[in-house]
């Protein structure tokens, strides 16, 4: 499996040995996910792969609140 960082669109091979979490990985494919584990970075710093225990899959960006509300939200606060 393979999940790309949002900051950079950088690739990051993602490693289980628990069927249950790949089988979880599989329904969240082409989802936004949070993927929480052991992390290997190459000589640059970067992430390269991650052994990962927890797969979290978030709302698709259809179901957010756009960033305009939350500016406009805010302003009334001040």
């Amino acid at each position: 499996m393979i999940v790309d960082q949002s900051l950079d669109g950088l690739a990051v091979e993602c490693v289980t040995d628990d069927p249950s979490l790949e089988a979880e990985a599989l329904k969240a494919f082409g989802k936004r996910v949070s993927v929480r584990g052991i992390v290997q970075y190459n000589n640059k710093g970067k992430p390269t792969s991650v052994m990962a225990k927890q797969i979290r899959v978030f709302r698709p960006e259809s179901e957010l609140i756009p960033l305009s509300a939350i500016r406009g939200a805010l302003k009334e606060q001040v």
